[in-house]
């Protein structure tokens, strides 16, 4: 199974870098972060573990209801979308996508649950308690993260841009771009709000980045270097935030990993 996926993810990694005519997908190094003085970077310590199930090529993460995890997996013919009790990992509901589509960013506002695709320009509306089908949208970018705030949809596309999208009409509102103030941050990916923040996987780094919403600003780095228990392998690589509202820590996970880290932010 796992080498299936690595040899699906060459191939598509190659295709993601190659398919978009959007200039703004400068790969930031670890050196640029560390290098720097002005934005805060900060180290972690992890408080808790969790059982994920290692055949899941994590592409959305969010937590809801107070003890369940609700994820977006992809892969051509693997993509699925799951409820599972954070807890024991028993899984409360799972339903599979279409063979065609590739599973990307997911989000609940309200009772629905909204997944993005690939790139089939299609998203998913179902409802949050059972899964069912109830819409579809489209989009003209590829889809990465999803996320919201209460009020918008907040879409990655893989570019530093973030697409905030009406929650009723799925149309477009406005987009930001991500910047450190001297470059515009590119692979932003799967995407989760927490606080008045926007919190973004950066694609094949041990990064996340925390942005103002409003500006598309750079506020803070946090550093997750060691966590991955596949280092080494570019295929399965951090990819999942969710926040846990009853401790206040964040949890991540990345494609195909074992577990999913409670983790406490630290100065460095």
């Amino acid at each position: 199974m796992k080498r299936f996926l690595l040899l699906m993810f060459c191939f598509l990694s190659m295709f993601k870098i190659c398919y978009s005519k959007d200039k703004e997908r400068e790969f930031i190094t670890r050196n640029d972060i560390l290098s720097q003085k002005e934005i805060p970077v900060y180290g972690y310590r992890i408080v808790k573990e969790y059982f994920h199930d290692a055949d899941n090529y994590t592409e959305g993460l969010l937590m809801d209801g107070g003890c369940f995890i609700y994820e977006g997996t992809g892969l051509y013919g693997h993509t699925y979308i799951i409820k599972t009790d954070l807890e024991t990992g028993k899984i409360v509901l799972k339903k599979k996508v279409d063979n065609k589509y590739f599973g990307e960013g997911a989000t609940i506002l309200g009772d629905n649950f909204y997944q993005l695709t690939y790139i089939s320009n299609t998203g998913f509306i179902y409802d949050k308690n059972t899964f069912e089908l109830k819409d579809k949208f489209y989009y003209s970018t590829q889809g990465w993260g999803l996320t919201t705030d209460g009020k918008s949809l907040m879409m990655s596309d893989g570019s530093s841009a973030i697409h905030f999208l009406d929650p009723n009409t799925l149309k477009e509102e406005k987009y930001i771009l991500v910047s450190d103030g001297h470059r515009n941050i590119g692979f932003i990916n799967e995407l989760e709000y927490i606080n008045g923040k926007i919190y973004a996987n950066i694609w094949q780094t041990d990064f996340i980045v925390v942005i103002s919403p409003d500006s598309g600003k750079v506020d803070a780095w946090i550093d997750l270097t060691g966590i991955n228990p596949n280092a080494g392998d570019d295929s399965f690589v951090l990819n999942g935030i969710a926040f846990n509202e009853k401790t206040k820590n964040l949890l991540v996970t990345g494609k195909c990993w074992p577990k999913i880290y409670e983790i406490q932010l630290i100065s460095k």
